[in-house]
């Protein structure tokens, strides 16, 4: 219980980072950080149907040179 609180308190704590610094760093390990993403226009595979995608936000995380020495 203990270590699910943990968790849940540094999750937390990233979102609100990235929400408001829109990156977050990491060291040893890596960067996060809020990318834009353009609206597009996809095909249903299903149906072959056209369909629009919003333009949005996303996250991305760039891995650190420990992290990548790791790999």
């Amino acid at each position: 219980a203990q270590a699910e609180r943990a968790v849940n308190a540094v999750l937390q704590g990233m979102s609100t980072g990235l929400k408001k610094e829109r990156s977050l760093s990491l060291s040893g390990f890596g960067t996060f950080e809020v990318r834009a993403r353009k609206g597009r226009l996809l095909i249903n595979p299903r149906t072959g149907a056209p369909m629009k995608v919003r333009p949005g936000k996303r996250v991305a995380f760039r891995a650190g040179k420990a992290l990548k020495g790791l790999l």
